[in-house]
């Protein structure tokens, strides 16, 4: 469920807009598109979004799948060193993405099928989805 929007002071994340690169990528065409995940996954790399989006294609042929599909973009992820985690919870269940733990961090949270960075306590995204469930996320695999 979501989070109540009377507990909006409560919340450890605040939203920061950003497009993850795209008004500075080949598209010119700059209009509500489905990119959460080239977004996501260019802001938390830090690779340009036309490099994300050229590889999830490329990843995407070898899966059969489409480049935003689990799949593809899991595989994806994957060879860039980062790796699924369980969803963080409360005692009452999975936390929004507002409680989100991310200090000092960076994830890609998965929330109502949609991609999201957090990246030290800041969400970063075109729009501001704290108050959905965080379920699943990505971390980049530290050696050690």
């Amino acid at each position: 469920g979501a989070l109540n929007k009377d507990d909006w002071d409560t919340t450890n994340n605040v939203w920061k807009k950003n497009d993850g690169g795209l008004k500075d990528s080949r598209f010119k065409s700059k209009k509500k598109r489905g990119d959460c995940v080239i977004r996501a996954i260019a802001l938390a790399t830090d690779i340009p979004y036309d490099k994300v989006f050229d590889g999830l294609c490329d990843t995407a042929k070898e899966t059969g799948f489409l480049p935003n599909q689990n799949d593809t973009y899991e595989l994806y992820l994957a060879r860039l060193g980062w790796r699924k985690n369980k969803p963080q919870r409360s005692g009452t269940g999975l936390l929004p993405l507002g409680m989100f733990n991310s200090e000092g961090k960076t994830s890609i949270v998965k929330v109502r099928n949609h991609l999201v960075t957090v990246k030290d306590n800041t969400i970063l995204d075109t729009w501001d989805s704290k108050f959905y469930s965080a379920c699943s996320y990505y971390t980049k695999e530290t050696t050690q």
